[in-house]
């Protein structure tokens, strides 16, 4: 990486959002679905901020259908080995009710042990 890239990813680290992702993806690959759902954010702002984590190189994507699953790039230089491990050891609040991952669609049955119950729709079923 060169200087000015470092800086870039030092920048985006700045984001707690990012910092957030990037601690999830610790833990493997995640569909933007479940990134979305474990943090309590829109898909749009999810997105946006997987979108700056890729430019920076921390993060990786792979289409497969549909969905998009992240993940972290494994680390090439020392620099990236060293951010790699900070993300690690980062400590975030977490709601002990709330899975770490919830399921969207392809995941269904795989992540039983870390699954909540799919929430019934909201919409009138007599609404036209």
């Amino acid at each position: 990486m060169t200087t000015l890239t470092q800086a870039e990813v030092f920048k985006a680290l700045g984001d707690l959002t990012r910092l957030r992702i990037l601690k999830l993806l610790t833990q493997g690959e995640l569909c933007v679905c479940q990134i979305e759902k474990a943090l309590r954010v829109l898909q749009p702002i999810a997105s946006r901020h997987l979108s700056i984590l890729r430019m920076t190189g921390l993060v990786q994507a792979r289409r497969a259908g549909q969905w998009v699953y992240y993940s972290l790039t494994p680390p090439k230089t020392q620099f990236e080995q060293l951010i790699r491990e900070c993300i690690k050891s980062l400590q975030t609040k977490r709601d002990p009710n709330q899975a770490d991952t919830e399921t969207c669609l392809p995941f269904a049955g795989q992540l039983r042990d870390k699954r909540l119950p799919l929430q019934k729709s909201s919409r009138n079923k007599n609404a036209r």
